[in-house]
C-alpha cells in the first residue's frame, strides 16, 4: 500500500550519500515480510513500531553503526 512511495523516498535520500559524512543504510527490507509486505505484526497502524520491530532494526543498524565506529574518524583527517 505505502511501498512505492517509500521506495522513492529511499531513492531520493540515498543521492544524499556522500561516503564522507553522510552514509545511506536501506533498512526498509528488515520490516518487511518474506512476501515484501508490510506487517500488522511489526507495524500495527503502519506509523508506530512494535518492540520486535526495533530488534529487527537494530540486527541491520548495529553492525554498521560499529564497523562506522572502527575506521578511521573524519576528524581524525
Amino acid at each position: 500500500m505505502f511501498r512505492p512511495g517509500i521506495d522513492r523516498i529511499d531513492r531520493v535520500i540515498s543521492q544524499l550519500e556522500s561516503g564522507d559524512q553522510i552514509n545511506y543504510l536501506s533498512i526498509t527490507f528488515a520490516l518487511l515480510e518474506p512476501d515484501e509486505s508490510w506487517s500488522k505484526e511489526v507495524i500495527p497502524d503502519f506509523l508506530h513500531l512494535l518492540e520486535d520491530s526495533y530488534r529487527r532494526l537494530t540486527k541491520v543498524i548495529l553492525p554498521e553503526i560499529s564497523e562506522q565506529l572502527a575506521s578511521p574518524s573524519i576528524l581524525d583527517r
